[in-house]
């Protein structure tokens, strides 16, 4: 009973400060520069296949192998389309004999106009079946279309091929672009004709510029970044489609308080972040945000000086104790 009148100064119920890590704000300067990765692609690129398919007699280059306009790449086996192609012609001289003998009988009156429509129309479908398939005994002589490189070859000599399936894949070296993508808060500070600088990871001490040719109007559905093409206004022999680029752009600079994008949350109000005063936690509703390279430039809600929670605001509630760490 003595032991139960001894008083307990201490409150074991007490809450203790939440630890926190914060950083205090101070104006700043957005540079204006961005970074972005691309790939460089040729602009033109054109597959070489047999529409009907067929076996793949000889192949006359390889992948990356350079080739002119014109130059032989592949021959397909012939011997159906040649076929068809023989006889094709064998009808259509029986067709134009035929006509030359009824022109002659159509000019004295003894052919009735019934009969020289028909007979014109055999002929005309004659002509257009050999040039039918004379164009289909010539596309078993596979030629590159255009200048360029040989890409994407993965047959074989006597692999049966289906209907369409390419050979390969020529792409054009005469233009060049970079493919890169940017965040859907950046995308409207781009427009078509805008200039960019290029820096290869193969040669890093050379600068190229390009020219923005072409603004993707869908963003991808896993990041939300929307697809950008840049024309190169010079190119040389050692570069090629594949390589990565770093495109660099640089837009007016912006002067404002900075905070780290990871500390701002989205609410339904909105984005906000907790801030410190008086060692008391409290969210704080931004307004108008904005991405940069360092953070998220913010327009309203902060001021020079506040304290910023960058670290441990996971626990935070309004009017909560913290201790800075």
């Amino acid at each position: 009973m003595l032991c139960g009148c001894n008083k307990n100064t201490s409150n074991p119920t007490a809450v203790r400060p939440i630890e926190v890590r914060t950083i205090t704000l101070a104006m700043s300067e957005d540079s204006g520069t961005r970074t972005y990765m691309g790939e460089i692609a040729a602009e033109t690129s054109i597959a070489l296949y047999h529409p009907l398919g067929g076996k793949l007699l000889q192949l006359h280059v390889h992948n990356g192998q350079r080739v002119d306009q014109g130059q032989a790449v592949a021959d397909m086996d012939d011997t159906q389309p040649r076929s068809m192609h023989e006889a094709a012609v064998a009808t259509l001289k029986q067709a134009e004999d035929a006509y030359q003998r009824l022109h002659q009988v159509h000019e004295n009156g003894g052919v009735s106009e019934v009969k020289w429509v028909e007979m014109q129309t055999n002929l005309e479908k004659a002509r257009q079946q050999e040039a039918l398939t004379r164009k289909s005994l010539e596309d078993c002589h596979l030629t590159a279309p255009i200048s360029g490189v040989v890409s994407d070859m993965n047959v074989h000599q006597g692999q049966q091929l289906l209907p369409g399936q390419a050979v390969c894949t020529i792409l054009g070296l005469q233009t060049l672009q970079v493919v890169f993508a940017v965040p859907e808060s950046e995308v409207a500070t781009f427009a078509v004709g805008d200039t960019v600088r290029l820096i290869l990871n193969a040669k890093p001490e050379d600068v190229y510029s390009a020219v923005l040719t072409e603004k993707g109007l869908s963003a991808g559905k896993v990041a939300h970044t929307y697809p950008l093409k840049a024309r190169l206004l010079r190119t040389d022999k050692d570069i090629l489609p594949g390589m990565v680029a770093k495109v660099q752009t640089t837009q007016q600079g912006v002067q404002g308080l900075v905070v780290p994008s990871g500390c701002v949350q989205t609410t339904q109000e909105g984005p906000a972040v907790w801030v410190v005063r008086d060692g008391k936690a409290r969210r704080q509703q931004l307004g108008a945000t904005r991405f940069v390279h360092d953070g998220v430039l913010v327009a309203e809600g902060l001021n020079p000086g506040d304290k910023v929670v960058v670290a441990g605001y996971q626990k935070l509630f309004n009017g909560a104790s913290v201790l800075e760490k």
